[in-house]
C-alpha cells in the first residue's frame, strides 16, 4: 500500500498506521506530501525520522532529474548505497519535468545496477502511457510502479502490460475484480499491486480484491502484498524481469 503523509503534523504516524490497520496490512510505503511541491531532499531526515517510529512504515524518498538541481545524483548514490528499502519515487508532474532518458539520466541506471524500483506518480494529471513505455523500453530490467491506475476505465494497461514487462499497475481504482482477474491471467500478478498516489477509495479497491471470488488466493496475496514485499526488498527483477 502506498502512504502520501504530511511530515510535519504530529499525528503523521498514528494516520498513517491507522490507515494500514483499516486494512489489515503489515506494512506500507510511506513519501512525504510535501516533495511534491518542494525540494524533496529537505524531507528526507523528517521522512526517515517519521518511519522509524513504526516498523511498518516503509519511508520512499522522491527524486530529481541531476540536471534540474545541483547535487541531485551524488544524493540519488547515497540513497542507493544506504538505503534499507528498495524503491524511489519520481513525481514528473510536480516537479515539472518531463519523464525521459535525456532528462533523467544517470538515474535510471542507477536504480538499475544498484536494484531500485521506480514508483512513477503523475498526480494530479492522468498517467501519459506514452511516456512511461518509451522509459520502460529503454530501461528493460527496471521496474516502473505507475501510480493511479484505473483498471476497466483506463484502455490502455492491457496494450501497456503486454508491451512493456517491466511496469507494474499500482491499482487506484477498479471497476470490477473480474477486469484485475482477467489481466492476472493474460500477463500475471506480479504486474499489479494495491496502491493509491492519494486518488480513488483505497479501501474499496482493497477490499474489492480481498474478497474477489474471482482470484485465487496466491494471485490475491501477490496483489495485496508480496509483490509490494519483492520490490520494496530489492528481489523484484531478479525474480520477474531477468
Amino acid at each position: 500500500m502506498n502512504l502520501v503523509v504530511e511530515v510535519e503534523r504530529d499525528d503523521a504516524v498514528e494516520l498513517a498506521e491507522r490507515s494500514l490497520a483499516e486494512l489489515h496490512l503489515k506494512a506500507g510505503w510511506v513519501t512525504a506530501a510535501e516533495a511534491r511541491d518542494d525540494e524533496p531532499e529537505a524531507y528526507d531526515e523528517r521522512l526517515a525520522r517519521l518511519c522509524s517510529e513504526s516498523p511498518s512504515l516503509l519511508p520512499v524518498p522522491a527524486l530529481l532529474p541531476p540536471a534540474g538541481l545541483p547535487g541531485a545524483y551524488d544524493r540519488a548514490r547515497r540513497i542507493a548505497a544506504a538505503a534499507r528499502w528498495r524503491v524511489v519515487r519520481l513525481c514528473p508532474t510536480a516537479h515539472r519535468y518531463a519523464l525521459v532518458d535525456w532528462v533523467l539520466s544517470p538515474l535510471p541506471e542507477l536504480c538499475e545496477r544498484e536494484g531500485l524500483a521506480v514508483v512513477l506518480d503523475f498526480a494530479p494529471d492522468p498517467v501519459p502511457w506514452r511516456d512511461v513505455v518509451e522509459l520502460a523500453r529503454v530501461y528493460p530490467t527496471l521496474p516502473l510502479v505507475v501510480l493511479g491506475v484505473e483498471l476497466g476505465a483506463d484502455r490502455s494497461v492491457a496494450a501497456v502490460l503486454d508491451t512493456a514487462p517491466n511496469v507494474i499497475c499500482a491499482v487506484a481504482d477498479l471497476r470490477s475484480a473480474r477486469h484485475l482477474a482477467r489481466l492476472c491471467e493474460l500477463f500475471g500478478a506480479s504486474r499489479f499491486v494495491c496502491g493509491s498516489d492519494g486518488r480513488g477509495d483505497r479501501a474499496r479497491v482493497f477490499d474489492a480484491i480481498a474478497g474477489s471470488a474471482d482470484l485465487a488466493d496466491d494471485t490475491r496475496g501477490a496483489v495485496l502484498e508480496a509483490n509490494a514485499e519483492a520490490l520494496a526488498h530489492g528481489r523484484y527483477a531478479d525474480t520477474f524481469l531477468s
